[in-house]
């Protein structure tokens, strides 16, 4: 707007820009979005927090010790980074959570086999380094799978744990653990229950007020799913959350979490072998000019004499990606109850033509994992001509090799070819 005054001859110019736009915005309604920024990396970002208005962190997994490190990306340009020298100390090390304010850091680290803790560290007033306020141990847990993921809530009195312990409803479940400020200790771990918690794996765990959003893979694909209480009372039976007006386009969606007026998205790894974290926000009549802002129309070319030949337009196909299922480490075979969420779709698209893309992770030697995309994929086809779909064709292909062995690429896309 500070244009409009400085350059005056423009002005009756400007106000009909900005009156298309905040038409435009009208039209689209509140729940248009505007990419801030995409992030990619060859790692998968887990558990994304933004601490103050600009840093972006999450967890990505390391080949060799530390086999877990906390990084960090800039929603805005930054001369000077984040100082995350000494927090990446243990051998793995997570961002579990962050304050109402955004002003102060939780994060994990497990420092030995047998020892592991939380910290609690402020961003500075320069907004450039950490701060360690507080460490809080926590109690040895009897976790059974090979993984476990934490999230401490904003006050700091409640951590969610996603693992295998027992009394278990599934594979990974979440359970609650509360802090006793004067004892300075922590409770046993309850399960959340079936009102949470199913027999597939959940993960993600995120609280915003009094709504917990996770992601679990019950269907066969990763979705976003909600549960509320009020008070100390019991959380209520989970519901898939519709994330269609919050992303400007259909992905599948690792990590969600809410930031306010900002929110970010984290995807598996694609085709690339890159794991991709989008930054969203509500669109403004003003992020919405920063959006239309084009380059420079090219110069015009001068007229040729020759004739020019005409040349046929070829239609590309395009691919849309209907499915996503992951494995566990030595899992080569799915149910077939765990892809009928795909079967059931592709009854209402006879004679589509499928890819099914099958990965490994880089556990293993490259023979093996070869075999193993391959037997993946082959299997999810098996299934869907067990499944009688008339006129359904496939070709089966193997993802490029990976060097990560995250559960991120053990898995099986299916894209219908249009």
């Amino acid at each position: 707007m500070k244009q409009l005054y400085k350059y005056k001859r423009h002005t009756t110019g400007y106000l009909l820009t900005a009156l298309f736009l905040l038409l435009q915005y009208t039209a689209q309604g509140q729940s248009s979005v505007k990419v801030l920024q995409i992030f990619e990396d060859q790692e998968e970002m887990l558990s994304p927090e933004l601490l103050g208005d600009n840093y972006l962190l999450y967890a990505h997994k390391q080949d060799s010790r530390p086999f877990q490190v906390i990084g960090v990306k800039y929603i805005e340009k930054q001369n000077t980074p984040l100082d995350l020298t000494t927090i990446n100390d243990g051998y793995i090390n997570d961002v579990i959570g962050v304050s109402e304010d955004r002003k102060t850091l939780y994060t994990y680290h497990k420092t030995s086999k047998r020892s592991h803790e939380i910290r609690i560290y402020e961003l500075t007033a320069e907004g450039q380094q950490l701060k360690l306020v507080e460490t809080r141990k926590l109690p040895k847990l009897n976790v059974r799978s090979t993984s476990g993921e934490y999230y401490l809530s904003p006050d700091r009195e409640t951590l969610l744990l996603a693992a295998e312990l027992r009394p278990t409803v599934g594979r990974d479940d979440i359970y609650s653990m509360q802090y006793n400020k004067e004892e300075k200790t922590w409770s046993k771990p309850i399960n959340l229950g079936e009102q949470i918690n199913s027999k597939y794996r959940e993960f993600g765990m995120y609280v915003k007020g009094d709504t917990l959003f996770y992601t679990s893979d019950r269907t066969g694909n990763l979705k976003i799913y909600y549960s509320t209480r009020s008070g100390d009372s019991e959380w209520s039976a989970s519901q898939l959350y519709d994330l269609s007006d919050m992303t400007a386009k259909k992905e599948t969606v690792y990590y969600y979490r809410p930031f306010g007026e900002v929110w970010a998205v984290s995807a598996p790894a694609n085709e690339d072998q890159l794991s991709v974290m989008t930054v969203y926000a509500k669109a403004t009549p003003q992020t919405l000019a920063k959006q239309e802002e084009t380059p420079a129309p090219p110069k015009p070319q001068q007229a040729s004499t020759e004739k020019a030949t005409p040349v046929e337009t070829v239609q590309m196909p395009t691919r849309e990606m209907i499915f996503t299922t992951y494995y566990d480490r030595d899992q080569y075979f799915k149910a077939k109850e765990e892809v009928t969420e795909l079967i059931e779709m592709l009854r209402s698209k006879p004679s589509s033509q499928l890819e099914i893309i099958g990965y490994a992770d880089a556990v293993g030697t490259d023979e093996v994992n070869e075999r193993v995309k391959r037997l993946r994929a082959e299997h999810i086809a098996n299934l869907i001509k067990l499944a009688g779909l008339e006129g359904i064709t496939f070709e089966i292909k193997l993802a490029p090799a990976t060097t990560s062995t995250s559960q991120a690429y053990r898995k099986v896309e299916v894209f219908v070819v249009k």
